[in-house]
């Protein structure tokens, strides 16, 4: 019952993505966005293993990722 649910839904959203061409494009930004945020976040673990938020002026990973990247406070206090 559960994989014929999951049929009809990815039908459903086929058909959608046709009809709706923004739609389309949301699912397609919203792709890329998942995979550059986890490319970040790789990237922010790195920096913070090697302290290089230091070298650049910043005491903490969080003034870095908030002051340093320009991210909100809300995405800063994410756990990296």
């Amino acid at each position: 019952m559960k994989a014929y649910m999951n049929e009809i839904m990815a039908k459903s959203n086929k058909d959608l993505s046709l009809s709706y061409p923004l739609h389309n494009k949301a699912l397609e930004l919203a792709k890329d966005f998942k995979r550059i945020e986890i490319e970040l976040v790789e990237i922010i673990q790195k920096i913070d293993a090697a302290k290089i938020f230091r070298k650049l002026g910043f005491a903490s990973l969080y003034e870095y990722v908030n002051q340093g990247l320009g991210l909100s406070e809300s995405v800063s206090y994410s756990p990296y």
